[in-house]
């Protein structure tokens, strides 16, 4: 007796006994990693009933046909299932991120994404992963989403912005801030320190994000120092309608910013010159800006940061 499957047409030939016979559907949805198919023929020899189930056109299955005559004979054909009427795999991807630095290494980012459809539960994995430690700049994270049919990538970046363009993107909110205001104290302050913010980001001073040139490090941290003076003021004006925390949110950017300007200063300095004394004279001077940060004296702390990168500007 010969069988033959035609996974196709999901027809079980018999040759020799019986004739071409559709099979019978008996389920809609598989629901083990493995299906199987039973048919089984009457004791008499006329034509059978066949009973069975199909699977979708790319389906693997197992099959165990049972015929009796005067003695009983088993055939079996086995294979991993697949479902073919699955929702193919879709994945929604993290939309570009855009981060401000926590420390001179960067900063923290996480990121998940949404994973539909698929023939099996998917795993999804981010390269770097999420959680990691982002270096100040652009870094483009890739992800890749599998299940036990097909796969899916895509890319997005993780864009960590340094103290220069915390500051462009500051004197954006300053100006729309100016705009809104409705006493002239709070329109002509916010104008004084958008002015200043704008003469400490001239082209010619900066070298990259965290890094000024050596002649005009000077005037950067010094316009920079007027413009928290300035937003400090603002707050104890009784004229000023501005909301203090808007103001501190500002002042603190500022501040971290120049920090973060002073201590790359310094990293850099004991990476070339790792035996001049001036280092640890600037990390005194870092962390004595440091305590007058933590003590609400901002442009004092600015003071501190300035004499810091002074010390191992030319190192």
């Amino acid at each position: 007796m010969e069988i033959a499957l035609l996974t196709n047409d999901f027809l079980l030939l018999a040759s020799g006994f019986l004739s071409p016979h559709p099979l019978t559907k008996m389920n809609n949805r598989p629901t083990q990693a493995e299906r199987f198919a039973v048919w089984t023929r009457p004791r008499r020899l006329a034509l059978p009933s066949w009973k069975g189930e199909r699977v979708g056109r790319r389906g693997c299955f197992q099959i165990l046909f049972l015929f009796i005559l005067s003695t009983t004979f088993f055939l079996a054909l086995t294979c991993p299932a697949q479902i073919s009427n699955a929702t193919p795999l879709s994945v929604v991807c993290p939309t570009n991120t855009i981060l401000g630095f926590l420390t001179e290494t960067g900063t923290v980012a996480t990121f998940t994404a949404t994973v539909t459809g698929g023939c099996s539960v998917a795993t999804a994995t981010f390269t770097p992963v999420s959680g990691s430690l982002f270096p100040i700049g652009v870094t483009p994270v890739s992800l890749l989403v599998t299940d036990a049919c097909s796969s899916v990538q895509c890319l997005f970046n993780v864009t960590v912005l340094g103290p220069r363009d915390i500051k462009s993107e500051m004197v954006a909110d300053l100006l729309a801030l100016q705009f809104a205001a409705d006493t002239r104290t709070d329109r002509r302050g916010l104008n004084l320190v958008i002015r200043r913010l704008t003469a400490s980001l001239d082209a010619d001073f900066w070298v990259d994000q965290t890094h000024v040139t050596t002649n005009h490090g000077p005037t950067v941290f010094s316009q920079e120092r007027g413009a928290v003076s300035l937003l400090a003021s603002l707050q104890t004006k009784p004229r000023s309608h501005l909301a203090h925390a808007t103001l501190q949110n500002f002042i603190d950017q500022l501040v971290a910013s120049d920090r973060l300007l002073a201590a790359v200063r310094i990293q850099d300095a004991a990476t070339t010159s790792p035996s001049s004394k001036k280092i640890s004279l600037a990390r005194e001077e870092l962390a004595k800006g440091d305590k007058d940060a933590a003590n609400a004296r901002p442009s004092s702390a600015i003071s501190h940061y300035k004499t810091a990168w002074s010390r191992v500007a030319k190192l």
